[in-house]
């Protein structure tokens, strides 16, 4: 299983601290996707103080704003880290794609990276550090 991965909301200042627990040694693929997105996600949460409409120009000095997309970016940054949080590694499979069946008859799991967990990376296909660029695929 890939690491433990969390995530809090401070309401008070409105910021998502996402953080993610490394995993053991038996799944780095596993831990490479969840932490490029994580990285990603941490970098999204960062700039989401720094985003404003074109005609947003109600500034207090707080920092916050009328304009509504800092808080929209927090909503997205919150909304990826639970698709993300619900698409985790076990002995090379998705928990949540597929069927899982104990007895190993019936068992049509998804490899791990699933679809779900490609399509998040996906958002950030040109960045350098992309999982598939580094493995030749991209």
């Amino acid at each position: 299983m890939s690491g433990e991965r969390s995530w809090t909301i401070d309401t008070e200042v409105g910021r998502i601290k996402v953080t993610e627990e490394p995993a053991d040694a038996s799944a780095p693929a596993a831990l490479d996707w969840r932490a490029f997105i994580t990285a990603r996600l941490d970098e999204r949460q960062e700039q989401a103080e720094t985003v404003h409409d074109l005609g947003c120009g109600v500034i207090r000095r707080d920092g916050t704003c009328d304009c509504g997309e800092p808080a929209r970016i927090r909503l997205e940054v919150a909304f990826l880290c639970e698709v993300l949080a619900d698409h985790d590694e076990n002995d090379g499979s998705c928990d949540a794609c597929g069927n899982y069946d104990p007895s190993g008859l019936h068992d049509h799991r998804e490899p791990f990276p699933c679809r779900t967990v490609r399509a998040l990376a996906k958002l950030y296909a040109s960045h350098p550090e992309h999982p598939d660029k580094l493995e030749g695929r991209g």
